[in-house]
Order: C-alpha cells, then structure tokens, then sequence
C-alpha cells in the first residue's frame, strides 16, 4: 500500500494515514540504527540499505545552538514547499509523523512514526552530561537529536536522525541529517532511480532551509 493522490492531502487524510501506519507498524527491523551512525551496525550488513548523510555549519556558540534546535523543533527542516511535515508534529518517542510530498502532478503521503529523541547538555548536575561525543567521534557542549522510522504504507524501508550539534574544539554548531533507506515495494523498486534523486534534493533542501533560516 502506497499514499498517492492528485490533490494536496486534507488534514483529514493526512490524519487517517498516520492512524493506518501505527496499526500496521514498521516496515523494517532496526529500530534506532540511525542514532549513532554513521557507520550502520554490523546487523544490517545484509540489508541493502542506502546511506545519505549531509551538514551544515549554522554559526557559533549558545544562541546559534539554542534557534538551532528551537528550528527543529518546529520542522523548520522540513518546510520546504515540495515536501513538509506540520509545525505542530509532536517531537516526542513514539508520536506519528507524516510526510506530504509533491511529485510532478502527484502528492504522496509517507507515515513514519518517532523512535527516539535526545536532549543532551553538558555539565554537572541533574540532567547534564559529563562528556558528549557525536557519532563522528566529536566532543559537544550540546547535542539534541531525534530519528524517525517508516511505517508500512511509506514508500521505503529505513529510517533518518536529524541533529543539531555544538561542537567543542570550535564553539560551532551544526545541522546534520542522515539517514538509511531501501524501496519496501514494487512501485519504489521500479521508481528507485527518481526516489535517490529526490532524496539528494530534499537533503539540499534541509540544510538550506535551516541555514537561511538562521
């Protein structure tokens, strides 16, 4: 089952196809490998998975990080005109997310669902970190994350992290999106070549969304 349809989804629609994904679940079986990758964990070696990864230096230092994740928080990442999740999507473990994309004269919709989020600072005290290191092996004053996985109904099979990271060593802060994907039908499968091709554009997008939007 696929989410195809000639006119601009209706919140009412978008709505019955989050409903319709969280009933049937997941569409693949590593919930939460997107978290501290890249590289993938060894258990999905023989998946076939695609791998995009994409940064963008957004400024320096607290304030650059603070509108940085508040950014995120409210999808800025992904209001892209083409391609956007609501404002209003709750960012939190398990909360269903749906994606709208126009395709040519088509609109599709893709239920993913939440599997985690991060919230790290570093310090001392409750709630703080002693040391925080980045999947890149960096040291961070700050790190706030969040991964999102398709539910059946979408298109592919995967999942994608979006973070928002200060760094030590510089005082940067960063945007990064990434993620791991395959086609989990016939239709994806024999569209695939057109389905990389938009996912390259939509993580341009991203990160030029969030670096004119700082």
């Amino acid at each position: 089952m696929v989410y195809i349809s000639l006119f601009r989804p209706s919140k009412e629609t978008v709505k019955q196809t989050l409903q319709d994904g969280q009933k049937l679940g997941f569409c693949y079986p590593h919930q939460g490998a997107s978290k501290d990758f890249p590289p993938l964990p060894p258990s999905t070696t023989n998946y076939g998975y695609k791998v995009d990864h994409n940064r963008v230096k957004l400024g320096h230092g607290s304030a650059a990080y603070e509108r940085a994740k508040k950014l995120v928080k409210k999808w800025e990442h992904f209001q892209l005109g083409w391609a956007q999740v609501d404002a209003d999507t709750a960012i939190e473990e398990g909360s269903p997310v749906c994606v709208t994309a126009q395709v040519a004269f088509l609109w599709t919709r893709h239920p993913l669902q939440v599997v985690y989020v991060e919230d790290l600072e570093k310090g001392k005290g409750k709630g703080k970190q002693p040391r925080i290191v980045s999947p890149a092996g960096k040291s961070c004053n700050a790190r706030y994350t969040f991964g999102h996985g398709c539910l059946k109904g979408h298109m592919l099979a995967g999942e994608e992290r979006f973070a928002v990271e200060w760094l030590e060593e510089d005082d940067s802060v960063w945007y990064d999106v990434a993620a791991f994907s395959k086609p989990a039908g016939p239709l994806s499968t024999l569209s695939y070549p057109l389905v990389r091709l938009f996912q390259r554009h939509f993580a341009q997008c991203s990160v030029k969304a969030m670096k004119n939007s700082m």
